[in-house]
């Protein structure tokens, strides 16, 4: 068994896992487990894409200025060349904000660790 950080140009080999999209080698870094030269695992190293520090200015509030900055937002992270985008919310609020703009609550729960 060998363990390795795939190459860039290796990315290709990525298409034996049916279902998952090949992550974008320019911002991304994939560490596999090769059997006799077929891949056998694989952990992908990322910084996720995210919206954070959504602010609107009081007297601004309550319109739709954060649907479309958010549209904006899915635009441009389109062109660079993300298919995901994740956005964090703190609060109810904030949830049913996102619930109405089509996001997804995932079924996960966010744990860091310091390196």
């Amino acid at each position: 068994m060998i363990i390795r950080a795939l190459e860039p140009d290796e990315y290709k080999r990525l298409e034996v896992i049916k279902d998952e999209p090949i992550p974008n080698p320019e911002c991304s870094r994939v560490i596999v487990a090769e059997d006799n030269g077929e891949i056998v695992g694989r952990l992908i190293i990322c910084a996720p894409a995210h919206l954070e520090g959504a602010w609107i200015r009081p007297d601004h509030r309550g319109g739709t200025l954060l649907q479309e900055m958010e549209l904006q937002a899915a635009r441009t992270v389109r062109e660079m060349g993300i298919r995901m985008v994740l956005f964090y919310a703190v609060d109810e609020l904030m949830e049913r904000y996102l619930q109405r703009m089509d996001y997804s609550k995932l079924p996960w729960s966010v744990w860091a660790k310091g390196v």
